[in-house]
């Protein structure tokens, strides 16, 4: 294959067509942007190795003061659009990561760019209200406009939270108090448990009570919810933590196509696992009063199940009378095609809660009926969501269905998918598992030491890329990526591999 120089600009920029199938290629000499979005960016530029020596200043500087052994670079947001990140060295990067997947429209975006000029989200920025308490007057046209207008089907209730960890853990307490309510065979506590509650004991403060997660999950850093997370011991180690029952993720063999009958009797030997596990918790004495899930373990390594293994969940779950609590913090939001990953599901009836936080730009969660607060100030604190990102969730949802950004991406995300398929035939030493869903993709590589080497690579061709779980590579750009930005990702990974492939021949 014809291998594209690093600088695009200086030489005649190729990207790459799909025809069947195959990849194939165009000549795009008089190419200037790749999307409106993008401004006058049309590719990466490479000014200085990468990290360069001012983002190496800062980190030193940064050094003094907290670890900074995860940071990957200091962005010069000022200069960074749509698509492209600008570091401070310059350097200009094709972001397929976009923030931890939280970027919904990429960077300063016009219409959000509109949204911060005006008086009112000034105002709104000078005087937070705590909306608990005093909301502004504008909070229910923005609630409409935004939340109950993309909310999951079947859900008409939301609470607005911070974050994912916050909209997680505030999830567990509703259905804990569902749980709870339905065994005391009221809503109302005893006076034993209002007396007990105060200082941790039972029965007011349940130890009888938990929440089931799966292996591989992750679910925030809080220490509610690293009780129920399991990607990273590095994460959890020091701080105390309930022993809540881990449920087995299953661990599907690819291509799929390829592997029907041996993935259908995996996830069948995990649904008959969960059934025993939550039957024998509960004979034991700890009962299980939910489960959390994410429809794709995106921290732990980027692990798929299929449509039948969520509704399989959720039956048994509907036998215990234990709740189902769907994660879509990093999956909501539009990256699958669809707002909500999980409606892909079919489930005979919606999910009983639905968090999310990321491209939603602030967290919350959605919730059936069962699970309404019958008291006040249970779930509560100080602001109770942010209204300034409501506002601008308000742009970015107009804008999604103006531009019609979810046809795009999923138009992207299959162009990825046939991207990441010719590494794999090109590359088949590094590159094994392509998996995606919209512009959710991954492979995986040999070793976390062989993926991270890559990693290094891409960003030294301009691509702005991580990793997930131990050795995967994912992908979660914004909901601008396009088909040509898909083509382009694939051309600079293929450089990378190349140069992976001629160092470790040496």
């Amino acid at each position: 294959m014809e291998k594209v120089s690093r600088c695009f600009a200086q030489k005649s920029r190729h990207l790459l067509l799909s025809t069947g199938g195959k990849v194939s290629r165009i000549n795009t000499r008089a190419l200037t942007s790749l999307c409106p979005e993008d401004g006058h960016f049309a590719e990466p530029k490479m000014v200085t190795s990468f990290p360069g020596p001012k983002v190496l200043e800062h980190k030193g500087r940064l050094a003094k003061h907290q670890r900074v052994d995860q940071l990957v670079m200091f962005c010069d947001f000022e200069n960074s659009k749509g698509n492209f990140l600008q570091d401070i060295d310059g350097n200009v990067f094709l972001d397929i990561f976009q923030q931890i997947a939280s970027i919904p429209l990429g960077y300063n975006h016009q219409a959000l760019l509109d949204c911060v000029k005006t008086e009112e989200f000034q105002k709104i920025l000078i005087n937070r209200p705590a909306q608990g308490l005093s909301p502004g007057k504008e909070m229910m046209d923005r609630m409409e406009n935004t939340l109950m207008k993309v909310a999951p089907r079947g859900l008409k209730h939301v609470q607005q939270m911070m974050c994912g960890a916050c909209a997680n853990e505030n999830a567990m307490k509703a259905v804990f108090s569902r749980y709870n309510a339905m065994r005391r065979g009221s809503i109302d506590p005893t006076p034993l448990e209002l007396e007990t509650c105060m200082d941790g004991r039972a029965p007011g403060a349940p130890d009888d009570l938990c929440i089931v997660a799966f292996d591989k999950a992750f679910h925030g850093r809080s220490l509610a919810t690293f009780a129920i997370s399991r990607s990273k011991a590095m994460h959890k180690f020091d701080y105390p933590s309930w022993h809540w029952p881990t449920a087995t993720f299953p661990n599907l063999k690819y291509p799929l196509e390829d592997n029907v009958q041996e993935n259908r009797e995996e996830e069948q030997r995990c649904l008959e696992s969960l059934d025993n596990l939550i039957r024998d918790s509960n004979a034991s004495g700890k009962y299980v009063a939910g489960l959390i899930v994410e429809p794709i373990q995106s921290e732990g390594g980027d692990r798929h199940a299929s449509n039948e293994f969520f509704q399989g969940v959720q039956a048994i779950l509907h036998k215990y009378n234990a709740s189902l609590i769907v994660d879509e913090v990093q999956t909501g939001g539009g990256a699958s095609g669809e707002w909500w990953l999980h409606e892909q599901w079919n489930l005979p009836v919606p999910p009983d809660v639905v968090t999310f936080s990321k491209k939603f730009l602030f967290g919350g969660f959605f919730f059936r009926e069962e699970l309404f607060p019958q008291h006040p100030m249970r779930i509560q604190n100080t602001w109770l969501g942010d209204p300034a990102r409501l506002a601008m969730l308000d742009a970015v949802v107009q804008t999604v269905e103006k531009d019609d950004l979810m046809t795009r991406t999923k138009e992207a995300g299959v162009e990825l998918m046939k991207g990441i398929n010719q590494l794999q035939n090109d590359f088949p030493e590094y590159v094994s598992k392509g998996r995606g869903n919209g512009t959710i993709c991954a492979f995986d590589m040999p070793s976390t030491e062989k993926r991270d080497q890559f990693l290094g690579l891409c960003r030294n061709e301009g691509l702005g890329v991580i990793g997930s779980g131990d050795i995967a590579v994912r992908f979660r750009p914004a909901l601008i990526f396009s088909e040509a930005h898909a083509k382009m990702t694939y051309e600079l990974m293929d450089t990378a591999f190349t140069k992976l492939r001629a160092q470790d021949a040496n």
